[in-house]
Order: C-alpha cells, then sequence, then structure tokens
C-alpha cells in the first residue's frame, strides 16, 4: 500500500480498463488472485477483507464494479466525512461514473470528473450544491486553508445555498474573501458587529478566537504564528502542554495555529522538532543577526547575555508575520518561552 489511489476490479473484462487507469493515475491496482497472472496486479482472495486493510490507507479508491458490492464493503469502515476517504464507482466499461463518498472534503466530485475524462464516460455527481452550481461551504473552507471547527454544521449551510437561501458570513479580518469569488459573492450577507443577526438564518463565522457557538459553522484561519524559546533537552510534552496551555488562557483556536519559529541555535532540539511534527505544521528558524534589533516589548539582559539577541520568542513571532505588535507577549511556561502573533 504504497500509493494515494487504489483500484479494485471484480471481472476480467475490466482488467484492460483498470491497468489504463492505474497507470494514469499512479494507482495501485487489485483484483481476484485467478486475474492476476501475467498483469501488474496485486490479487486477493477476499474483497472485504482486503478493503479491511487499505480502507484508511489510501486517499482514494475506485471500484469497477456494481455500486451495491462498493457500498456493503466499505459500510462498516466510515467514521465521518473529515475522515473517509474519497470512493467512486464505474462500470467495467467506463460508461457511468459515480462519486460515492466524499464528493467535497475527500475530492470524489473531482476524482469522479478525472476518471469520466480518461474513460469517455459520464461522471455522476447527486451533490445538491454541485447540482445547483453553487460552492460548497466545505470546498471552499479546504481552498481557502481554513480549518472546520464543527463539521456538523456543513449540511446547515450547504443545504441553504443549494436552496438559494441567504446565508450571512461574519468575518472581520476578510479571511474568506468572498468578493475575490465572483461565484459565491452574492451567496453571503456580510454581517458586523453593527449589523444584527437574523433569527434562524445560517451563519458563518471565521476567527482565530476559540468560541462556543452551536448556531453556526466556525471555520479557523491558519494565521496564528508561537514565537518559541526553551531550554535544552525540553520534551515534547512540555512544549505541546505550554502552547495548548496559553491557547487555551487566551481563548486562541490551536487549528489556527501555522507555524512555529525559533533561532536556529535551537534547530536540533528534538521536542520541538517533535512537537511541530506532532501539530502538523511547519517550524523555521532564524539567526540571532535575523533577530536582533527587532522592536520587542519584553527584552531580557539574561536571554541577551548567553544567546546575543534580547528575545526568542517575541522577535521570532514578530519576525514571521511582519507584524509590529503581538497578539499574546511573552509567556513563561516552565522551561518554556511563547509569544503569539497574527498574520495580516
Amino acid at each position: 500500500m504504497t500509493g494515494s489511489c487504489a483500484i479494485y476490479v471484480l471481472v476480467k473484462q475490466g482488467i484492460a480498463l483498470a491497468i489504463s487507469l492505474a497507470e494514469n493515475l499512479s494507482a495501485d491496482l487489485y483484483a481476484p488472485g485467478r486475474l492476476e497472472e501475467g498483469t501488474p496486479i496485486r490479487g486477493f482472495d477476499s474483497l472485504p477483507n482486503l478493503v479491511a486493510q487499505t480502507f484508511h490507507a489510501y486517499d482514494n479508491h475506485i471500484f469497477i464494479a456494481a455500486a451495491g458490492i462498493a457500498v456493503r464493503t466499505i459500510a462498516p469502515h466510515l467514521q465521518g466525512k473529515t475522515q473517509d476517504p474519497a470512493v467512486i464507482v464505474l462500470d467495467h466499461k467506463g460508461t457511468h461514473v459515480i462519486s460515492l463518498l466524499s464528493g467535497h472534503l475527500g475530492g470524489a466530485n473531482k476524482l469522479a470528473r478525472q476518471v469520466a475524462d480518461l474513460t469517455g464516460g459520464t461522471p455522476v455527481i447527486t451533490t445538491a450544491t454541485d447540482t445547483e452550481g453553487v460552492p460548497a461551504m466545505d470546498m471552499l473552507a479546504a481552498k481557502q486553508g481554513l480549518v472546520i471547527a464543527n463539521p456538523q454544521r456543513i449540511k446547515v449551510i450547504n443545504a441553504a445555498l443549494a436552496e438559494g437561501r441567504p446565508v450571512e458570513l461574519d468575518d472581520p479580518e476578510y479571511r474568506l474573501d468572498s468578493a475575490q469569488h465572483t461565484d459565491i459573492a452574492n451567496c453571503f450577507i456580510p454581517v458586523s458587529d453593527k449589523t444584527f443577526h437574523a433569527k434562524n438564518t445560517p451563519l458563518v463565522r471565521i476567527t482565530w478566537r476559540m468560541i462556543d457557538d452551536d448556531q453556526a459553522l466556525i471555520l479557523h484561519p491558519k494565521v496564528l504564528i508561537a514565537g518559541i524559546g526553551c531550554r535544552k533537552g525540553t520534551t515534547r510534552e512540555e512544549i505541546m502542554t505550554a502552547i495548548t496551555g496559553v491557547f487555551d488562557e487566551h481563548h486562541l483556536a490551536l487549528d489556527s495555529l501555522a507555524s512555529l519559529v525559533s533561532i536556529d541555535i535551537k534547530a536540533k532540539e528534538a521536542g520541538m522538532l517533535e512537537a511541530a511534527s506532532a501539530l502538523h505544521i511547519p517550524l523555521t528558524f532564524y539567526s540571532a543577526d535575523e533577530l536582533r534589533g527587532i522592536s520587542i516589548p519584553t527584552p531580557s539582559s539574561m536571554v541577551k547575555k548567553h544567546i546575543g539577541v534580547e528575545s526568542v520568542c517575541e522577535a521570532a513571532a514578530l519576525k514571521k508575520t511582519g507584524q509590529t505588535s503581538l497578539l499574546v507577549t511573552k509567556q513563561i511556561k516552565g522551561r518554556i518561552t511563547l509569544a503569539i502573533a497574527v498574520v495580516a
């Protein structure tokens, strides 16, 4: 299981099509053992047993089989629209290519269209927003790099968009910037502190703060930068605890954390590297020369004595964002210092 796409073909008549798709999509190809000989196919004895192993190991699955077979095979492994991979199903002639699962976030709609182009068939897309030709909120969020905090609210927003009903948008920093997208500009009603949110009108809120609003779809932009300093040998657990603690105390959404930044003498600190990996975010290091001279609110003579700069966490956060002020000034958490800045 080395690819991002798996293809399953069940009948001899579909082998040629399956091989062609596997070559075009760089996919791994599976078929019953009796069809394996002389072909670039991985044989299997039981499709349900195979899919139990492969379902969450691939981003995309293509079944050249009856739709019912695909449905019954994948059913035990479904977890939710934010976790499930894309699944499409097509007949062995490639005439109808059906987007079956995770059409939006998983990319099954896009994959169905791609496969239909290769087979000369017809993509079968049944999601309401695609049918109506309006944007899907989950796709729009993914395109803009916004993290969905409460995916259970997506269906409410998408239903309203598909039905042509108004959707209010609370986006004070223009992170979605719907005005730049002519296909969606008329789908949202901007709201602000000066306007009244209409009762029962679907609402989308875009914020890097942790907020409690179970009536709105909350989207978190990846715009917070955490500058970090630490003592030698600080563990991943210490760093993770410090980060989550600061974010909780200041009501910041951890999903909005875009990057960790520090000074280059910490480039080999295992705890820092492991924390960035666990958070699935990049880690950037700056030299002392790059940090020196940056105006910071809480300079440290001790840090300057040992490292040559008056600040690590604050200066690094400001350097990364290009800002002149911090959202959260230096916080001391045990052997760690943290400061938070926002990308404009």
